[in-house]
């Protein structure tokens, strides 16, 4: 497990693949499209209540383009639920079935889903997340007018499990409207990610050489492996909600996984100001306290549960900047003019 300090690596390369088992799965049963040009790959585990909807959504692209679907299940137990809805596609000719030996955990059953493709792309979708129709004709056409990319990242609607959320639109989102699309960089990383593993499309070859998503940062694993991802590589965000994104029971809404992706993501925001030489060294200290207490909303008990009472202490010891809006949207300002 990777230790979260000032002395953390986030950009060090750790290759993931070496970590998984060759023979840890088992090919329920398979079939090959021929020419296929795109991998449906859904991650699945022991949601069987919202599998019908993503699988119906993958197979009923609006398209002519050739495709497979495979189901990647992390349930090692037989016969279960999500088995069982399984082989009711047993015939299906564009659906592959796999279950595991072990379980081997959300981060590397993403993985997975993009080793075990046969094609050169690959989009990834969660089990609980279900796909826009027109998905796979318009990330097409993405795909081959930036042939330099190798991520594309749509929009989506957002779900609180089937109930509609309405999200507020940032000065990214507000750009991506203007421009269509634009590309990702490391500094969209300070404030929060920009970017998610579900619903995306990935150029395989090159998430293999990335390393993959490493379960040493938690939940947060994501949200390190995009920001590292775009020093070296094109990673295209996309105005066009192609697919749909639900909140529901599962890991990301336990207190313990959202403590996580709050102290990965403070470290991270020093780590990048640093690395890229934003703002002095006091002003990037002082910004960061300020960015911190306004996310938590000076709740101290919150602060120290998640940073621990020394960083807390030193970040409560750093003079807050009084007009802390305004140096954000100079910042805002900074990625606007960078991305225009």
């Amino acid at each position: 497990m990777i230790e979260i300090n000032d002395n953390t690596d986030f950009f060090a390369y750790i290759n993931a693949f070496e970590r998984l088992e060759d023979d840890n799965m088992i090919p329920v049963f398979t079939h090959d499209v021929d020419d296929a040009l795109y991998t449906i790959s859904i991650t699945v585990y022991k949601r069987a209540q919202f599998l019908g909807q993503c699988l119906e959504s993958a197979l009923q692209q609006d398209t002519t383009l050739p495709y497979q679907v495979v189901v990647i299940d992390d349930d090692p137990s037989r016969g279960n639920e999500v088995e069982t809805f399984m082989q009711s596609y047993a015939d299906n000719p564009l659906v592959t079935y796999y279950k595991k030996h072990s379980n081997e955990g959300l981060m590397n059953n993403m993985n997975r889903s993009i080793q075990l493709a046969k094609t050169d792309w690959v989009l990834m979708i969660h089990d609980d997340d279900w796909l826009c129709p027109n998905y796979l004709s318009e990330i097409d056409k993405y795909r081959r007018k930036y042939q330099d990319y190798t991520i594309f990242v749509p929009s989506h609607t957002t779900y609180y499990f089937d109930r509609f959320v309405e999200t507020k639109s940032s000065l990214r989102e507000w750009l991506c409207k203007v421009k269509g699309c634009w590309r990702i960089k490391p500094i969209d990383f300070i404030n929060g990610t920009c970017a998610t593993p579900t619903g995306t499309l990935y150029q395989r070859e090159a998430f293999m050489k990335s390393g993959g998503y490493l379960e040493d940062y938690g939940y947060a694993a994501d949200y390190v492996f995009f920001a590292r991802y775009s020093s070296y590589e094109k990673i295209m965000r996309v105005n066009a909600k192609l697919f749909n994104y639900r909140f529901a029971e599962n890991e990301s809404l336990k207190q313990e996984t959202i403590d996580n992706f709050r102290l990965i993501g403070h470290y991270l925001s020093v780590y990048l100001l640093k690395r890229y030489k934003i703002l002095s060294k006091n002003i990037r200290a002082r910004y960061e306290r300020a960015r911190f207490w306004r996310e938590f909303h000076g709740n101290e008990e919150e602060m120290v549960r998640v940073i621990g009472d020394d960083r807390y202490n030193q970040l409560k010891s750093t003079s807050p900047i009084p007009h802390y809006v305004i140096l954000s949207t100079l910042m805002g300002f900074f990625k606007f003019v960078r991305m225009s």
